[in-house]
């Protein structure tokens, strides 16, 4: 197997905010692993330019942030880049939306659809991979998740290629499968295509529904229960039953509060602490614009919709933690917001040399990556501030809440010492009346300046008064009353 030079920008051992890997090939695709194993997919696509179409697995050091290749996997260079890519949840199979070569996009056998699994070069698992559903490798040791990748990055490792399906009609050879995910049990697979197509299977890649659209699918996504999906178009959202397809609710471009003309970007259930909540990317038409709009996804009433960037947007993500939300701009730049008030927590300028086209943060939202046609991926630390996790904030909690048990060990100390010295009080309350006794209803009536004796001198008072009542004395509610009006 070819081994790739990794062109990474240098770095120092100690932590950096970020770094830049170059790989040499267009970014069009990321997916994370849960130990910051990067796998990276894009290429030249159908040419003769020299630019090899490409999938890529990097380890990811999270101090440092420098990155090793652990594999490269080159694809038949008469067929499409990878254009979308997503992991298996539980099993190390990786789908991928990848056209064919244009002779089977003209014979409408473009099986765009492509599963691979990942093993060792010094393994050899086909002859497992006889199955035609992923679910049956879910409990074989050989199809362990991606979680049990070796923790060394000098071990190296082969894409085996296990089957494909077609999911558009289309003979255009300039549409392409720009959606490939998997639900979060690794059950359903949905993908959807630039013409409009949308398809929903199952994992042994058979159709359970398909749906057709004027528009361009942009975005697709499955909600945290796997119960609901959103498809995205240009002009109108879409909420899909995944049971059936049947449309749940729809929202078009024209009923937002922009005060302009927008097509909308991407749509994603939020989850976490943003769960129940669906953002709406909208870019305006006059490409000076950009706004996020959050529904409540109980009544798909508009929650609110706020400009956020003055660009088109042309990549967007939610972290896993459900706080954070990360956008790519045609300006170059990054951004990331909070969940809670779309307000900017931080934004970084000329980010790649041509727009982001994809962005995928880390399973513990520590880190965000972005791709870029430009043949560059960026990794950037989010500080643990904007995560709302920050060290910082937890020595500051943890302070006031010490401060304030000190306070109550005090004051609980000095009331238990007078409770345990008049126990004997206590008892004959308890004793004579059955409970402790209540005085009448006007005692707690008073003068508007009243302030109730809650200083524990005058408790203290109260108290010995009462001690020095023999038993026969305490006969009757009266008794008491008396006393208790008297302190006060």
């Amino acid at each position: 197997m070819e081994k790739k030079e990794v062109q990474a920008k240098p770095v120092n051992k100690k932590p950096l905010s970020y770094n830049v890997l170059t790989v040499g090939y267009p970014v069009f695709s990321l997916a994370f692993t849960t130990k910051h194993r990067l796998f990276i997919g894009g290429g030249g696509g159908v040419n003769r330019s020299g630019v090899k179409n490409v999938i890529s697995l990097y380890v990811l050091n999270q101090k440092t942030l420098e990155v090793a290749q652990a594999m490269e996997h080159i694809l038949p260079q008469n067929e499409d880049s990878v254009m979308s890519m997503c992991l298996h949840p539980k099993s190390k199979f990786i789908i991928c939306g990848k056209n064919g070569t244009n002779e089977e996009i003209l014979k409408g056998e473009n099986k765009s659809l492509k599963v691979y699994r990942l093993a060792r070069t010094n393994s050899d698992v086909m002859s497992v991979c006889s199955s035609d559903s992923m679910d049956t490798y879910n409990h074989s040791l050989l199809s362990s998740s991606f979680n049990s990748l070796p923790s060394t990055d000098k071990n190296d490792y082969r894409l085996d290629y296990i089957r494909s399906a077609r999911v558009s009609e289309s003979k255009n050879s300039s549409e392409y499968q720009k959606i490939t995910e998997f639900d979060h049990e690794g059950r359903h697979i949905l993908t959807g295509t630039t013409d409009g197509t949308f398809t929903l299977l199952d994992s042994s890649l058979r159709t359970i529904f398909t749906k057709t659209y004027k528009n361009d699918i942009t975005d697709a996504h499955f909600d945290t229960n796997d119960e609901k999906i959103v498809v995205t178009t240009t002009k109108n959202i879409y909420i899909l039953d995944i049971m059936d397809g049947s449309l749940i609710h729809e929202i078009n471009n024209k009923s937002l509060p922009t005060g302009e003309t927008c097509n909308f970007r991407a749509a994603r259930f939020g989850n976490g602490n943003s769960e129940g909540i669906l953002y709406a990317v909208a870019n305006s038409l006059k490409r000076n614009k950009t706004f996020i709009c959050k529904y409540n996804t109980k009544n798909w009433k508009l929650m609110t919709c706020k400009q956020v960037h003055n660009k088109p947007i042309t990549s967007f993500a939610i972290s896993p933690n459900g706080r954070l939300l990360g956008y790519g701009s045609a300006d170059l730049s990054l951004g990331i917001l909070s969940s809670d008030k779309l307000k900017s927590i931080s934004r970084i300028k000329d980010a790649h040399g041509l727009p982001c086209t994809c962005l995928q943060f880390s399973r513990d939202s520590t880190i965000l990556v972005s791709g870029s046609a430009d043949g560059t991926c960026r990794i950037s630390r989010i500080e643990r501030d904007d995560t709302g996790s920050s060290f910082l904030t937890f020595i500051i909690f943890g302070t006031i809440v010490a401060i304030i048990a000190a306070l109550y060990s005090q004051y609980t100390e000095e009331i238990m010492g007078v409770v345990d010295k008049y126990s004997d009080v206590i008892y004959k309350y308890t004793d004579n009346f059955g409970g402790l006794v209540k005085p009448k209803q006007h005692i707690y009536v008073a003068d508007d300046d009243f302030v109730f004796p809650d200083d524990i001198e005058d408790n203290k008072e109260y108290l010995e008064k009462v001690e020095n009542l023999d038993n026969d004395e305490i006969n009757n509610i009266e008794d008491i009353d008396e006393i208790f009006t008297e302190v006060i």
